[in-house]
């Protein structure tokens, strides 16, 4: 027993791991912020059908619709769609959870038994999830308590729920595992999964934002389109009833799916571990790689290359691309044009054409894919600074392949915003050479500042890309800068316009160009 309790404190520590950075107080900070977001994702679903119905019935049907029975049928619609996200995380954390990279050299030639092994797992990702989950009871206990019903379906709701979560996580673990053996292995190369990961996290925000647009009018029809699948699954209605027949059936069917699960992992435990081992399609040499290209070319392809190999980078970072289509779309969309109207008269106070001018440049402030350029050479750095390539070279090799990847998108979102708003020439000129030199100012200062804070020694791609003080810094620092040059601009603008967005110009190139002769001569790399 001694055993499995000091393996599952090794299990929680290497989970509380991945949220640290040689720091504890940042893990429990980031810790912290987990536990908000859990907290979010447990609330969203009734939180926003409760306010698309009021939109849609008005502020007076509050009283009504926060009745007993209407708050349980909504936790049971919501709960049909939480099972399916607790399926979908374990299908895809059975890796995460059952298998760390260093288990095969370290714990497996320990007398440790298989029994051991799954129960350390299993106790130490309990006790590292069981707070993150029961943050996602928090939104839906409120809402029982706003309906007036006791404490004690709250404690019977929470125990239901993670009983639940018990369960239908495991049947997730039990589908990744008869996929593993039925479906041949699939591997995505590693750009491809960059180019996932980012869809479903622009999906996910574009969903989100749109449900905010629309004023969760959308999702409460859905709600009342679907809500049949409540009566048919009650779980927690018959709460109001005395009916527990719901919380054995969730005991029962959790019991079988973790003894199925025992049973299964304790046949094939080891073998399992080889069938989940990252696979790459990606070959040593391609074919395309031996056709001749000019030395630049190939160091920019190399670098554009090095930023789609780390997917946490890119969905940190390519988001912003969404974020200026997003503009276009709303600029060139009928539907749209009152909310641009809207954008128009809420900064009345500044020119039309000026609020033009700023816009885009707030546009080109958020196009940085540089901000650890650097940093993602990791421990192959030692290949780059044994080239015979200048500083300035290297530089202008890895600020060319950020430009050149989000430079079209800019540009396009500008011409939709030209053609659509119509402003005056001067103001198209001026916003065509100021974006583009801020854009490649932040990019190069961006750059500067991981540079300096350069770490080449990271295993874990997602402290790198969200723990780093690079990204802090780079991240904050032009957002503050952009919008000190927003509110300047805004204030100055009502009285000479062009003079000003023709200063602002001159300042970003001068501001380029002391900041390339201060970079011309570093030793890169080391010091």
């Amino acid at each position: 027993m001694s055993k499995i309790i000091l393996l599952s404190k090794l299990e929680f520590r290497r989970n509380l791991g991945r949220l640290r950075q040689k720091n504890t107080v940042l893990a429990v900070v980031m810790y912290i912020f987990s536990f908000i977001a859990y907290a979010f994702i447990g609330g969203f679903i009734p939180l926003f059908i409760i306010a698309g119905n009021l939109s849609l019935m008005g502020d007076e049907a509050f009283d009504v619709y926060f009745t007993g029975a209407r708050i349980l049928k909504l936790l049971d619609f919501s709960a049909i769609i939480n099972f399916i996200i607790f399926i979908l995380f374990g299908f895809f954390s059975l890796r995460t959870v059952y298998y760390n990279d260093q288990d095969r050299n370290t714990l497996w030639p320990l007398p440790i038994s298989i029994k051991e092994h799954l129960a350390s797992k299993f106790l130490g990702g309990m006790a590292f999830d069981f707070p993150l989950i029961s943050a996602m009871t928090i939104a839906p206990i409120v809402l029982m308590m706003a309906a007036h019903l006791s404490v004690g379906y709250f404690f019977l709701y929470y125990l239901t729920f993670m009983i639940f979560y018990l369960g239908f996580s495991h049947l997730g673990y039990l589908l990744r595992i008869a996929a593993a053996k039925v479906l041949p292995p699939v591997a995505l190369p590693i750009w491809g999964k960059s180019l996932l990961y980012l869809l479903i996290f622009v999906l996910g925000g574009g969903l989100y934002y749109y449900q905010i647009f629309t004023e969760f009018r959308e999702i409460a029809a859905f709600y009342q389109r679907f809500s049949g699948l409540a009566d048919g699954l009650p779980i927690f209605q018959n709460l109001l009833t005395g009916n527990f027949l719901y919380l054995l059936g969730a005991v029962l069917f959790t019991a079988l799916i973790l003894l199925a699960f025992y049973w299964v992992m304790k046949s094939n435990y080891f073998s399992l571990s080889y069938r989940f081992e990252e696979r790459s399609q990606n070959k040593a040499v391609a074919q395309k790689d031996f056709r001749p290209r000019h030395p630049f070319v190939a160091q920019v392809l190399k670098e554009i290359r090095l930023y789609w190999s780390v997917p946490a980078v890119v969905m940190n970072t390519f988001f912003s691309v969404f974020m200026v289509l997003a503009v276009a779309a709303i600029a060139i969309l009928p539907m749209t044009q009152e909310l641009i109207n809207a954008y128009l008269e809420f900064f009345d106070f500044v020119p039309r054409d000026g609020l033009i001018f700023l816009t885009i440049f707030f546009l080109a402030s958020v196009l940085n894919l540089s901000t650890l350029q650097f940093s993602l050479e990791g421990k192959a750095a030692y290949v780059s600074y044994t080239l015979p390539l200048s500083s300035l070279r290297v530089i202008w090799g890895k600020l060319t392949a950020a430009i050149v990847q989000v430079l079209p998108f800019l540009l396009f979102t500008e011409v939709v915003i030209f053609v659509t708003l119509k402003p005056q020439g001067a103001t198209v000129i001026l916003s065509l050479l100021g974006s583009v030199g801020y854009l490649i100012f932040i990019n190069a200062l961006s750059l500067a500042v991981d540079l300096r804070f350069a770490n080449y020694d990271w295993d874990d791609p997602q402290k790198l890309a969200k723990n780093s003080k690079q990204t802090l810094i780079s991240s904050l620092g032009s957002l503050i800068f952009t919008f000190f040059l927003i509110f300047v601009g805004g204030a100055l603008m009502q009285y000479q316009m062009v003079i000003f967005m023709l200063a602002m110009v001159l300042l970003v190139y001068g501001a380029l160009g002391v900041l390339f002769l201060l970079v011309r001569d570093l030793k890169l790399y080391h010091y």
